[in-house]
């Protein structure tokens, strides 16, 4: 309760400490290790973490001392970790926090700071592992080198304001829809069942109140009635490499609408990188049309049973997310009026 209380541990894991007057220190340790708290991380925030009393002790053995998860439903965006800093996590630390990201889907990390672009992909590394995908576009020459790597991407309008066509806030193109990030299909055998973590740093936000959206597919599969839950288990979609110029010839691979993660065994409704990159198993002669209409009606259905998170940006967020649990869109600005500036990396994780 004490090393809780004056911060010594780390809040990962969001768990309950059913207090008891007297027990040994090392019992108490031991059972929070269990718990995947790192007592050598001082600087994080213990906001996940309930410290209760039970109203009455029965003894004062250290049976009295009880570990459980919470049992509110997963909400995206209640995962928020205060004051975080990238530079002081072990390795027991970043393997809590994959595990968490595996249970919730996305985690917002206050940093209170800015990251160089260098610094985002050696937290990618460190944390998720050496898989780390590359920026397909050459690098600009503009690109100062602090917000460069070859494996970050710099996204937004970092090179200022652009005048292009009249804006319009209701009108939605390319990241503006649903879609999961670019991943690259194998070039020979099924792609491997790893999540592909996605993470994004603001260095400027277009406005106050600037947005982006997560749509969680798991909990639209368990809000789903049990008869459309068994049709979306029935069916496969075809996912078409999104760096293949010939939609028609490019790489393909068939996987199930229905996920199976790969270390939770938690199911999430799984529609396809995008609508240009996803077409349903039955439908391969139709139309792209309506190809592309099927793909927005399963969308549809999914955006209504699931929770949607708009997560405002603020100074220094680091967001997380597994885009094998959630699609994302970025939300439309003028960019005439405003300047946005933000970095993003994927990689490809390989340990639980």
């Amino acid at each position: 309760h004490q090393a809780a209380s004056d911060g010594r541990l780390a809040g990962y894991g969001r768990i309950i400490l059913l207090h008891m007057p007297m027990v040994c220190y090392r019992s108490v340790r031991a059972l929070l290790c269990h718990c995947r708290f790192q007592t050598a991380l001082k600087k994080h925030s213990i906001d996940s973490v309930r410290i209760v009393r039970s109203s009455r002790s029965r003894s004062r053995g250290c049976s009295e001392v009880a570990c459980q998860p919470r049992t509110e439903p997963r909400k995206l965006g209640s995962y928020v970790v205060s004051d975080f800093n990238i530079r002081n996590l072990g390795s027991d630390a970043r393997y809590a926090l994959r595990r968490d990201l595996w249970e919730h889907g996305l985690l917002v990390l206050k940093t209170g700071s800015v990251m160089t672009a260098s610094e985002l992909e050696a937290f990618a590394r460190d944390t998720f592992g050496n898989e780390v995908l590359p920026i397909q576009a050459p690098r600009d020459s503009e690109t100062p080198d602090e917000l460069y790597s070859p494996f970050v991407a710099l996204m937004g309008n970092p090179k200022g304001l652009e005048q292009l066509r009249p804006f319009n806030s209701e009108a939605r193109v390319g990241t503006q829809i649903w879609h999961v990030d670019k991943q690259p299909l194998p070039k020979k055998g099924p792609p491997e069942e790893k999540p592909y973590v996605a993470m994004m740093h603001v260095i400027q936000n277009a406005f106050p109140g600037h947005a982006t959206s997560f749509l969680d597919m798991r909990t639209a599969q368990e809000n789903l009635t049990s008869s459309r839950q068994a049709w979306w288990l029935a069916q496969s979609m075809w996912h078409l490499d999104p760096f293949g110029a010939n939609r028609d010839k490019c790489l393909r691979a068939l996987h199930p609408l229905v996920h199976h993660h790969v270390f939770t065994g938690k199911l999430s409704l799984h529609v396809g990188p995008s609508r240009e990159r996803s077409i349903l198993q039955g439908m391969e002669k139709d139309t792209q049309e309506m190809q592309e209409a099927n793909w927005f009606a399963l969308v549809d259905e999914a955006a209504s049973a699931g929770d949607v998170y708009d997560h405002v940006w603020e100074h220094g967020d680091l967001v997380i997310w597994d885009n094998s649990q959630l699609l994302h869109r970025s939300n439309p600005y003028d960019k005439s009026e405003h300047l946005r500036k933000a970095l993003r990396v994927g990689v490809i994780c390989a340990e639980e």
